[in-house]
């Protein structure tokens, strides 16, 4: 079981490639997705960018966690910098620890509004209902990306 401050820490790097924008919420697929990724090619797998990795990650296509497993989003200020802190709801904390169990050892990619935004390698199964997400991003953009949740 992962303490609550390192579920938070697992998403703190959630928002680093959104800080030019993360567009309406209006794409061809969910807002807000956390999917399991691979670092090498498999069939049915979708190769995708990451450039925080600085190469190719190959997505599952299946959406396991998405905008409608958050109850309520917020803008916070951390040492000056603005973040999105996420309350998940029941369903969706329960999805997340089914998630982080199942996967413990693989990458989850989370991706924003298309983009892949972080995909930090599972090391424990989260429990909370909590999360931060943190960026290089201004307080405009993370009040764009809680609006945006909230109103799903």
């Amino acid at each position: 079981m992962i303490p609550h401050r390192t579920a938070l820490l697992m998403l703190a790097a959630a928002l680093l490639l959104c800080a030019a924008g993360c567009g309406d919420g209006q794409g061809d697929g969910d807002f807000l997705q956390f999917r399991v990724a691979e670092d090498a090619p498999g069939e049915g797998l979708q190769a995708v960018k990451a450039e925080l990795l600085g190469r190719d990650i190959y997505l599952h296509p299946e959406i396991l966690l998405n905008e409608g497993h958050i109850d309520t989003a917020a803008v916070i200020l951390q040492h000056a910098r603005p973040m999105v802190s996420l309350e998940l709801t029941e369903e969706g904390a329960a999805v997340m620890a089914e998630l982080t169990a199942a996967n413990v050892g693989k990458r989850i990619a989370i991706l924003v509004d298309g983009e892949i935004v972080s995909a930090p390698v599972c090391r424990e199964q989260i429990t909370s209902r909590r999360a931060l997400i943190a960026g290089d991003f201004d307080k405009a953009q993370a009040q764009h990306i809680a609006d945006v949740l909230n109103a799903e």
